[in-house]
């Protein structure tokens, strides 16, 4: 990765948000670890209404997304508390290539 891209975007992840990781359903509704156990990740957060496709195929608008670095283990379904303190349902997550080497995901974009 470049070094420059780099330093830009952790310059960027200037806010704080907690990941609460799905573990299952009950009476049919999701079920997430408490926030004391969740991964809090530094994050970029932009409330932004858009058209996006989830992993069902089904178009739904996203009220907000964030950008967390690439090693972060987050996956559609599970729970994210903004760092506005409102916890959202992860709707989508895209991984974003490298500009420099396409091989690599620089950053995922996670959208709720």
């Amino acid at each position: 990765m470049s070094a420059v891209f780099d330093k830009e975007f952790e310059e960027i992840l200037i806010q704080e948000a907690i990941i609460m990781k799905k573990t299952g359903t009950e009476y049919g509704k999701p079920v997430y670890e408490d926030e004391e156990n969740g991964a809090k990740v530094d994050i970029y957060w932009e409330s932004k209404n858009q058209l996006i496709k989830t992993d069902d195929g089904r178009e739904v608008t996203s009220s907000a997304f964030g950008m967390v670095r690439s090693d972060e283990n987050i996956e559609v379904g599970d729970l994210i508390k903004s760092p506005f303190g409102k916890e959202w349902e992860i709707l989508d997550v895209q991984s974003t290539p490298d500009i420099l080497n396409k091989k690599e995901v620089h950053h995922k974009e996670v959208y709720v």
